[in-house]
């Protein structure tokens, strides 16, 4: 009893471990001002691991974008046909 008992604790205690670290925003970015970064970098710069960098229509002058070694997603809202990192 007192072996089952524990092992429900151990899996209850790394479960409560492992959600409460879960963390995943969408940083939206748009050249024309209209969500809350102007840039890629901008966003990348404040986002965490499983965060994802939502890119609107339009051309971003960028360098050396990155990621820090964090597993950032960047997508486009619209497509490459729109959405240009020059």
């Amino acid at each position: 009893m007192r072996t089952r008992m524990m092992s429900t604790l151990f899996l209850a205690s790394v479960t409560g471990l492992l959600t409460s670290g879960l963390h995943a925003d969408v940083l939206e970015v748009a050249a024309d001002g209209s969500q809350e970064y102007l840039t890629i970098e901008s966003a990348l710069s404040v986002a965490m691991t499983g965060d994802t960098v939502l890119v609107h229509p339009g051309t971003y002058v960028e360098s050396g974008l990155a990621t820090g070694g964090r597993s950032i997603a960047i997508q486009s809202v619209a497509g490459a046909d729109q959405t240009t990192i020059d």
